[in-house]
């Protein structure tokens, strides 16, 4: 099965100096793992600063056609990425077509009064956006959903025992979706298939803070069908990508 991964790093861990942190370190696992494709991150964008992160995460999957760059960005557009238009010629350079929002660790909010010129530049443009589940509440993702509901939300690690939080956002909302690194509820992508549909789903492993194997193992093994378990396993991620209007 080809496998597109939504949930990749590299760069140093603060809390987890021992964890991979180079791209010849990530290609070893994903390799591994069977992954053909992955969208990454650099823990700098998390952790130190968003442009920092982004120089540094150009630099390092250059010439590595197999790792897709994953942004990070400030609401801040004007003071911290250069402005708009400097922003989005950086994506296209480097030829990102997603970002990653880091609210808790960055200490902004997910609002209008806040963050909206970001938001509606990210909605008009199709612009997915990565959430890690630990930056924001199932609240807080509702609110960013209902305000700008063309928004495309992808939701990492969301955990375990979600489902009661998270069906519902799914079936109220359009366009939120949910890596599945760690979505460990019994038979959850069976339960989520058949509420909403295989296209609210897409694969991730969170590599390195984690063993892919076991989103892998999640996928190879559930009760899906194999058209359900290919959209999980790139269609959903790569028509998510294709969207972004960046031109």
């Amino acid at each position: 099965m080809f496998l597109f991964d939504a949930n990749c790093h590299v760069g140093p861990w603060p809390q987890h100096p021992y964890q991979p942190r180079t791209v010849p370190e990530l290609l070893e696992e994903t390799q591994r793992l069977g992954i053909a494709k992955a969208l990454v991150r650099h823990t700098w964008g998390w952790w130190y600063d968003p442009r920092a992160g982004n120089t540094a995460l150009e630099e390092e999957l250059r010439g590595r056609p197999q790792l897709l760059p994953c942004l990070a960005v400030s609401p801040l557009l004007a003071h911290e990425m250069g402005g708009e238009d400097s922003f989005l010629e950086a994506m296209r350079r480097s030829g990102a077509r997603a970002v990653c929002l880091y609210p808790g660790a960055q200490h902004f909010v997910l609002a209008r009064w806040c963050a909206g010129r970001l938001l509606d530049l990210l909605q008009e443009r199709r612009i997915p956006v990565l959430l890690e589940k630990e930056e924001v509440s199932w609240a807080e993702l509702y609110a960013l959903a209902s305000d700008w509901p063309l928004l495309r939300i992808v939701v990492l690690r969301t955990g375990y025992r979600i489902l009661r939080q998270c069906l519902p956002l799914l079936q109220s909302t359009e366009h939120v979706y949910l890596d599945i690194s760690y979505l460990a509820d019994n038979e959850a992508l069976e339960v989520i298939c058949a509420a909403v549909g295989p296209g609210r789903l897409v694969f991730g492993t969170g590599t390195p803070r984690v063993d892919g194997a076991g989103a892998v193992a999640r996928l190879a093994y559930a009760g899906l069908g194999e058209r359900e378990k290919e959209l999980i396993a790139v269609g959903n991620l790569e028509a998510l990508l294709a969207g972004a209007m960046l031109d």
